[in-house]
């Protein structure tokens, strides 16, 4: 078993997150020794809902697998991208995953003369149940490819698109937690997401990589903290204080995502979280144009901006999107440069954001009506 740590995770650990990411409903350990790390990594999964056993031989294994249920079995040092491990979790029968050609890496179990297994496969409860009874004192992993050779399963030759790593190899470890968290998706659909915040936040979480899994369990909470706390920083010291905690709580809720992307560990306060976001922004906006005179241009604007926001907010175009597109944290990032200027500029930031937002709802609102005027 190695002994490195990816993505701050021990290797433990994060093989059990890489169950948990395909949502399997039980997770089985199988160890001869039961070392320090996976026991704390069971304990973890355990106190977050997780069914899991600890098993010390195979035979105590055979009774824990439905014959139906699909097993995915993951043995051996190898790192793949997350999305290969789903779309194997979720193949209609079983399937190994292996490498092709003469310069693969020897360590990996040869299963013919041009394949080798990485130590990752799909297999059948009642597959997993057989070879578990007869084993003796054969390595558990070899068996069940053994097994499932003969029965002809489904091959997977992987490609270098699909970051297969070793991680008993120097530095490798470091390697496949940059191409976990280079491969987790960008959510974000306007420029503000797209050229900023999110920027912000993979430089961070690159910066923070043996911290990453701190990161996705604390990281929801303070930008929740900070988003709490924008409306009454506006109401204390104005709105471009206001807007920056804004931003930060944006960034730090970005690099909560990476780091849940890239350890597996389960993503928090998923749904709470972009509402939490909007209801901030209205109320640092209100703060700050609260009408104190007979000049009704900030909050009409304002109330404007929040009608045009929430209106592109409902649409959900199909295809690419443009670079410029309008959204909050483009928007916050505008009136936060603005209000540096003063009520003045805070008044011309408010209008650019107005026009921003009501040019991005008329190309939404025109995508989407295309497929209904040809």
């Amino acid at each position: 078993m190695p002994r490195a740590r990816v993505a701050g995770l021990a290797w433990p650990e994060f093989q059990l997150r890489q169950v948990q990411r395909v949502h399997a409903m039980h997770v089985v350990v199988v160890a001869g020794r039961v070392s320090r790390d996976i026991v704390e990594g069971l304990d973890r999964l355990r106190a977050e809902g997780m069914s899991a056993t600890l098993v010390r031989t195979p035979a105590d294994a055979a009774d824990l697998f439905h014959p139906d249920e699909a097993v995915l079995v993951l043995s051996g040092a190898a790192v793949v991208d997350a999305a290969r491990l789903d779309a194997l979790f979720d193949a209609p029968e079983a399937t190994i995953l292996c490498l092709r050609g003469p310069d693969v890496d020897p360590r990996y179990e040869l299963i013919d003369a041009r394949d080798r297994w990485i130590g990752i496969a799909r297999l059948q409860g009642a597959q997993v149940r057989e070879t578990a009874e007869v084993v003796g004192k054969w390595d558990f992993g070899s068996m069940l490819l053994r097994a499932a050779v003969r029965t002809k399963v489904q091959r997977i030759v992987l490609t270098e698109s699909d970051h297969l790593i070793d991680v008993a190899e120097p530095g490798a470890a470091a390697r496949a937690a940059r191409a976990l968290l280079s491969a987790v998706a960008m959510t974000a659909r306007g420029w503000g997401g797209r050229y900023a915040i999110e920027p912000a936040a993979r430089i961070v979480a690159r910066l923070a990589i043996d911290v990453l899994p701190s990161a996705a369990r604390g990281a929801p909470w303070l930008a929740t903290a900070l988003l709490v706390v924008a409306p009454i920083v506006t109401l204390m010291g104005g709105i471009a204080l206001g807007f920056a905690l804004v931003l930060f709580a944006a960034t730090t809720s970005a690099i909560g995502r990476l780091a849940v992307g890239a350890t597996g560990c389960p993503a928090r306060l998923v749904a709470v979280l972009p509402a939490l976001n909007t209801i901030a922004v209205i109320l640092v906006l209100a703060i700050a144009t609260w009408p104190h005179g007979h000049d009704l241009t900030q909050p009409f604007a304002a109330t404007v901006l929040i009608g045009l926001a929430g209106l592109g907010m409902r649409l959900k175009p199909t295809g690419a999107a443009p670079v410029w597109l309008a959204d909050i944290a483009g928007s916050a990032l505008i009136l936060f440069v603005a209000s540096l200027f003063g009520s003045i500029g805070l008044t011309l930031g408010l209008l650019a954001t107005v026009a921003h937002n009501f040019a991005s709802l008329g190309w939404l609102q025109n995508r989407l009506s295309e497929p209904l005027t040809r």
